[in-house]
C-alpha cells in the first residue's frame, strides 16, 4: 500500500475505500497513522473484526483468509459491515464456524452428547494419521503405552484406540487455545469431551492435564521412568510458544522407552520449499495472534529434537499440506 494512504485516512470515505483495497489485495500495512485506532481480527476466514469503543462490526471478505494483524484509524460515525453484539467469538451468516451464545470457549458440540466437542479437521485427518501409527505400533505380547498429547475433543484417541487394540492410551490436555479461533478452552470442559468420545473404550485412560512445556511431567508419566512406546502431538507445535515445543520433545525423550517413537503431526515448513498459499496465510494469522506462534521449519525441529537424544525416521507429506515428523529414541 502507498505510503501516502497511511496519512491521507481521514474521511468515511477514504476510510472505506481503505478496507475494501485491503480485502481485495490482501495487502495490510502494519499501522495507518490518524487516531480512534481499532485492531482488526480475522474470524473464520470470512470477516474481519473491528473492535470501537462502543460497538462491533464485521466486514464480509469474499477473497478467503486476510492473514495479517494490523491497526486502522476507525471514525466512530463509520457504519460498515454487519454491527454484532460485544461477544469474545464472532461469524458472519456464511461462515461454517457458528456457534451458540453461551458456547464460546470451543469447537461446537455434538449433538448426540453435549459433552463432546467436534473439531471438523479431526474427521479428515484421523486416518491418515491412523496410517502412519499403523506401520509402527505393531502387536507385541504386552499392550503398548501410548502417551497423547494435547487430545483436543478426543475424536482422534477414541480412534486410534479403536483401531489398534494393542495399544493403551493415555490422552493429556491443557488450558488455553483450542485453536486459533477458540481462547477460553477449560481442563473440565475439554477433559469431558475426551472422556465423551473414549467412553467404552478398555485402553484409553482418563484423560490427564499436562502443561508440555514443563520442565517435569505428572508422576503417572514420569515415574515409572521410560515405559512409553510412543507419543502422538497433532497440531500443537505451531500454536505453542518455542519454549513448549522444546519441552514436548524433552519429555517425550524422558519417557520413551529404547526404540520408542514420537510422531509430530502438522502444518511445517521445507527447508528450500514455499509454503502452500494457505499454510503460508495460516502461519500470518497464527503470528498476528501471537508472534511465538508459526508454522515450524522441519530442521529446526530436528535439531531440538537431536540434542534431546532423539532421532529423525523420516518426514512424511500428508493431506491438506500438512506433514508427519517421526523420530525414534535408540
Amino acid at each position: 500500500m502507498a505510503a501516502g494512504v497511511h496519512s491521507a485516512v481521514r474521511s468515511s470515505v477514504t476510510w472505506r475505500n481503505t478496507i475494501r483495497q485491503c480485502c481485495l489485495t490482501r495487502s495490510f500495512p502494519r499501522r495507518i497513522v490518524g487516531s480512534n485506532h481499532a485492531p482488526i481480527k480475522t474470524l473464520c476466514g470470512s470477516a474481519l473484526r473491528i473492535r470501537l469503543p462502543q460497538n462491533d462490526w464485521l466486514i464480509p471478505v469474499s477473497t478467503g483468509v486476510i492473514a495479517m494483524h494490523c491497526v486502522l484509524p476507525v471514525p466512530a460515525s463509520i457504519k460498515i459491515g454487519r454491527r454484532v453484539k460485544t461477544n469474545r467469538y464472532f461469524t458472519t451468516q456464511s461462515s461454517n464456524c457458528s456457534m451458540t451464545e453461551d458456547d464460546k470457549s470451543g469447537y461446537p458440540r455434538d449433538p448426540a452428547d453435549p459433552s463432546r466437542r467436534m473439531a471438523p479437521s479431526n474427521a479428515r485427518n484421523k486416518g491418515p494419521i491412523l496410517e502412519i501409527l499403523t506401520r509402527y505400533l505393531k502387536p507385541s505380547q504386552s499392550r503398548l503405552q501410548v502417551l497423547e498429547i494435547a487430545s483436543g475433543t478426543g475424536e482422534h484417541v477414541a480412534h486410534f484406540a479403536a483401531a489398534l487394540p494393542h495399544t493403551m492410551w493415555q490422552p493429556t490436555e491443557w488450558k488455553g487455545h483450542a485453536s486459533l479461533h477458540f481462547e477460553a478452552q477449560t481442563i473440565e470442559d475439554i477433559c469431558a469431551s475426551i472422556r465423551g468420545w473414549t467412553k467404552g473404550l478398555s485402553n484409553v485412560h482418563a484423560p490427564l492435564a499436562l502443561d508440555a512445556g514443563a520442565r517435569s511431567w505428572p508422576p503417572q508419566l514420569e515415574s515409572g521412568g521410560p515405559s512409553f512406546s510412543a507419543v502422538v502431538a497433532s497440531n500443537i507445535a505451531h500454536i505453542a510458544p518455542r519454549e513448549v515445543l522444546k519441552g514436548l520433545l524433552a519429555g517425550a525423550a524422558r519417557i520413551l522407552e529404547s526404540g520408542g517413537y514420537l510422531f509430530l503431526y502438522g502444518p511445517f515448513a521445507r527447508e528450500g520449499s514455499e509454503l502452500s498459499q494457505g499454510n503460508a496465510e495460516f502461519d500470518a494469522q497464527l503470528r498476528a495472534v501471537n508472534h511465538e506462534w508459526g508454522v515450524r521449519e522441519v530442521n529446526s525441529v530436528r535439531t531440538m529434537a537431536e540434542r534431546e537424544g532423539l532421532t529423525l525416521v523420516t518426514v512424511e507429506d500428508m493431506p491438506a499440506n500438512n506433514t508427519m515428523i517421526v523420530f525414534a529414541k535408540l
